[in-house]
Order: structure tokens, then sequence, then C-alpha cells
């Protein structure tokens, strides 16, 4: 991190007493300005308020704890000796009133045992846990309203009531059999127990599932679409097509009678979207919803998913379809980003469709101002996020 000068006149070092941040998450990356900005200051007490705490993942936190550890000599030998404790202690293993528990809230405590790479990924979410209970206060819509004098009233009370509508998306007979034959493995290999007896769930496989559920043809292609390459299918012309052909290539190389149809022609775009409907009772309710929404409508609709394929397919119908849409992913830039949420929230003529994602801090956004329309295309990670995805909007579509 780059070090203020002390001796500039408009330096604000030890100016404040404290410092609060909304929007928090803006500053969780120490190598950003925003970050260096606040942490110059060097206020004796921060305030960081986010619906987004961890929006891309446990690491996240590293950034976070600059402001949270204030005291750097924690660490230093002829403190830890008054705490009898060595360096090599897992400070996560003592007892919560033992005196060394305090070197729990520091940067090295937390990128030793929580985030760093030698840190055990299987304890790690405890150990944050223990620090979060120090730290971290959190209100959802069950918490009482501190605006109620009385705080006999929860914060949900206070909002607008949400019109929620479900939708079971069922498949067909056929389409269920090469669910139930897609899927055995990854339902036989879903889940596995821990040393400490915790029962966890393997990510791998609960994606396969997650993406079976939505297209049959990720079986095929699945791998191939990931976080690491959103970038270069979004960078081409006609995404959908390009995905059939590598569905085909696909099956040709694995079934013994070769490919399963025939690739139809590039300009054919009712052809290619029946073969990403067939297999997909999630996307045929979803485009039926799009149809009668955007394109008679003229409404603006907010698309939520779990996982960066199941936003590409979306990407994919919406440019084949020409619906005018912004897919809000991982790989872009804050620049980007701003864009793509000003597009939507101050055009009224454009950027119908904001597909977006749980786990790129997009939740947490301001998208209402010309939409009260969400669908909830995979299931959110928990009910916090659930929570903060539709409370901002006025009526909400749960698929």
């Amino acid at each position: 991190m780059y070090i203020p000068d002390a001796d500039w006149e408009h330096d604000l070092s030890g100016v404040f007493d404290i410092v609060t941040i909304d929007e928090a998450h803006q500053i969780k990356n120490p190598d950003t300005a925003a970050h260096a900005t606040v942490a110059w200051l060097q206020a004796s007490f921060h305030v960081l308020a986010t619906a987004s705490v961890l929006p891309n993942g446990i690491n996240d936190f590293d950034g976070y704890m600059h402001f949270v550890d204030m005291n750097r000599d924690l660490w230093q030998n002829d403190n830890l000796a008054k705490l009898k404790v060595e360096k090599s202690v897992n400070l996560f293993d003592l007892p919560d009133n033992h005196p060394a528990a305090v070197l729990r809230m520091t940067i090295q405590a937390v990128k030793t045992f929580i985030t760093g790479e030698d840190a055990n990924r299987d304890n790690a979410g405890f150990y944050l846990q223990k620090v979060w209970e120090k730290c971290l206060i959190r209100r959802t819509y069950a918490s009482k309203d501190p605006k109620d004098i009385n705080l006999g009233k929860a914060i949900g009370e206070a909002l607008p009531r949400l019109q929620t509508r479900r939708i079971v998306c069922r498949f067909h007979e056929s389409e269920q059999k090469t669910y139930d034959k897609y899927s055995e493995l990854p339902i036989r290999k879903l889940a596995h127990f821990l040393d400490n007896g915790r029962l966890v769930w393997n990510k791998k496989h609960a994606r396969q599932l997650i993406l079976n559920s939505t297209w049959l043809g990720f079986h095929w292609i699945g791998d191939s679409i990931h976080a690491g390459t959103i970038k270069d299918w979004k960078a081409l012309p006609a995404i959908m097509y390009y995905w059939i052909k590598l569905l085909h290539k696909q099956q040709e190389q694995m079934l013994d009678g070769g490919a399963e149809f025939t690739i139809p022609d590039r300009e054919d775009i009712p052809q290619q979207l029946a073969i990403l409907l067939q297999g997909s009772p999630k996307l045929r309710h979803t485009l039926r919803i799009l149809a009668e929404l955007v394109v008679l409508m003229k409404r603006k609709v907010v698309i939520w998913c779990g996982l960066p394929a199941n936003q590409l397919l979306l990407l994919a119908c919406c440019q084949a379809l020409h619906i005018d849409c912004v897919c809000y992913t991982s790989e872009l830039s804050h620049l980007e980003r701003t864009e793509m949420v000003t597009a939507f929230t101050t055009h009224p003529d454009s950027a119908y469709v904001f597909i977006g994602g749980y786990n790129v801090g997009s939740v947490g956004l301001n998208l209402q101002a010309l939409c009260n329309h969400e669908i909830d295309f995979d299931s959110a990670p928990n009910k916090g996020t659930q929570d903060q995805a539709t409370g901002r909007l006025e009526s909400a579509l749960h698929s």
C-alpha cells in the first residue's frame, strides 16, 4: 500500500475519530484507491455498512480486517509471553474466554487460519464466525425496527408488501429420465462428513446438479462454461449458436450413434431455441414471462442466477431474441459494472433485462428506479441473500 505524506498540507490523517462507510464492499480490496483513501484517514474507529460482506468469497474479509485490526503490536514476543501462548498456537482452538483469544481479531490470525493458502478450508467458516461475533452487527427483516420507539415492530413490517408467484417447472417424462441418468453420480457424491462430524456438500457435484436442473445440455458442455470463460463467451456475437456447435461436437465424440440433432443454420434462431428449450423447463417458463413483461409490456426485469453458466444461458437467449439486456458478471471492471447499473436504472428505453448473480455482489445494488419485477432463476444460497435480492422491488416472481 502507498504511504501517505504526513507533510502534505491536505493530509487528513488522524483528523476523524469515527469514519462511516456505506456500501463498504467497495473498499474490501486493499489494492484499490478507495481502500487506501479510507486507510490513510487513520481514524480511531470505523463503521462499515454493506449488504454484501463477502460478495466473491471468504478471502474478501482480508480487506476489511485492515479496518478492524487497529493494534499491530499484539503479536510481539513480549505480548505473547504475557498471554502464555506460542506463535504457532491455533487461537480458534482456545476457549473463547482465554486472554489470547484477542489475537483472533488481527490480520495475521485471519490470514493464517481463515483466508491464507495454508488455512484449513473445512474450518475457515467456523473460525470466521468467531471473528464476526466481535465485530459484525447483522440486521434482517426479522430484526426490531430501530425507528420504532417502542421496538415493537420488525424491520420487515415497515417495508412494502411483495407480490410473489412461485412457478413449478417440471421436466417432461422423457426429460426426467435423462435428468435422473445424468444426475445419478453427482447425487451419490453430493454430501460427505468432515472429521468433526459435520455434513457438507461437495461444490462440484452441487454445481452439476444445478446445471442439470437448468438445461440438460449442460451435461455435455457445462465444464466449458464457468467464471474463467465468461469473458470469451460474452465476446461472441452469437453465443447460442456456438453453444449448440459445442454441444453437437461433444455428442459426436461421446455417443455411439453420433449427435442427437443436426446443427441449424446460424440465422435459424427458432430452431436454435428449440434445442435449448428441449430439456429446460425453467428456460421455457422464463422466456414466456419475458415475452409478456418485456416484449409486450416494455417492463424492466431483474433475473438472479446462482451460477455464471446460467447467466450466460439467459444472455444467449436475450442476444438471439434481440432483447436489450445487461449481464452483471465477475470479469467486469468497476467502471463497466457502474455503466450497466446506470443503463438499467436511468434509461427507460434500453437495458430491459438485468441478469445478475448472487455471488458477484449485485444483490445490494439499487435497481428499483425503473423496475419492480424480479425473477429468481436459481435459488439464493441463503435467506439473507434472498431477502436482499427481493427487498427493494415491489413484486417478485420465483421459478
